[in-house]
């Protein structure tokens, strides 16, 4: 029987997406938003997975790569985090806004920023 400290936690695959490319984002240059024309576009800076779950009322995007497998034949590859952000939106503050950490590219419907930050 579970303790009534116990608590469970309910996690929710939105999307996953096998293709995703990361890019170094410089900063902004004018207040108008990020531009996918600054990015360097033919040079990625990784190919991964994307997975984005909710957890509670949080959502927490994994950025998955691949790299080869140590001690192990040639060409076996293992999976890793490369990145991740968490996000956590308080619906009944409005100055806290999901646009804080996933922000559109203003010349492009196809690419967005996310905010990553290094939890260290």
């Amino acid at each position: 029987m579970a303790d009534s400290t116990d608590k469970v936690v309910m996690e929710q695959s939105l999307v996953k997406i096998d293709e995703a490319f990361v890019y170094r984002i410089p900063p902004m240059k004018s207040a108008d938003g990020h531009r996918a024309e600054d990015w360097n576009l033919a040079k990625p800076l990784a190919t991964c997975k994307l997975e984005a779950l909710r957890r509670d009322n949080s959502l927490c995007i994994n950025i998955m790569a691949d790299r080869p497998k140590p001690g192990a034949p040639a060409g076996a590859t293992e999976t890793y985090l490369f990145a991740q952000s968490n996000i956590t939106v308080d619906f009944s503050n409005p100055s806290h806004k999901m646009d804080r950490w996933v922000m559109s590219v203003v010349d492009s419907s196809r690419y967005f920023a996310l905010r990553i930050s290094d939890p260290k």
